[in-house]
């Protein structure tokens, strides 16, 4: 259990398949949000200096829409849903907690190991983070998955979940 090896932990948690024992359940602070803004909000109300450690994981939504429509439309008519960028709330985080150790999470698609490397060394530094786990989905199988974690000075140690090293 986290408390008993001496860790605070507040977890803002989105919809996932995060595994916890009910004791961490109870152990840990956690806010739930299901939403983009509903995280951003928790990132602005929360005093972040107050953590020794961020771990962003959180896969949040890249764009969101660029109109609100009221009421309801007629599912005879076709209409489309222009989509803008979301800001990149991870990039946020260093300014609002400067010695913070920021940890921040990368998923690509199809890329050669070289090629996620050099987008998870670009997103790390974007964000002054300390480390970027980089996933990339062609490596995923179920619960097992292989990543590479990247530290600032572009050193890649190949890690993977216990599940995985399990099967090997």
């Amino acid at each position: 259990h986290m408390k008993d090896q001496g860790a605070n932990v507040t977890l803002f948690m989105g919809p996932g398949r995060a595994k916890f024992e009910t004791a961490d359940w109870t152990d840990m602070n956690i806010q739930q949000f299901f939403y983009y803004h509903e995280l951003k909000e928790l990132l602005e109300t929360n005093d972040l200096t107050q953590f020794d450690a961020v771990l962003h994981s959180s896969a949040v939504s890249d764009f969101q829409s660029s109109d609100v429509y009221e009421g309801k439309k007629s599912s005879s008519d076709g209409f489309s849903i222009p989509l803008i960028p979301t800001e990149k709330l991870v990039d946020n985080i260093r300014a609002a907690a400067p010695d913070t150790f920021l940890v921040k999470f990368k998923l690509q698609v199809g890329l050669s190991r070289e090629e996620l490397h050099d987008i998870a060394f670009n997103s790390l530094n974007a964000s002054s983070a300390q480390l970027i786990v980089a996933n990339n989905l062609d490596e995923m199988d179920g619960e097992k998955h292989q990543t590479y974690l990247i530290s600032p000075d572009s050193s890649s140690n190949p890690a993977e979940t216990k599940i995985g090293r399990a099967h090997v």
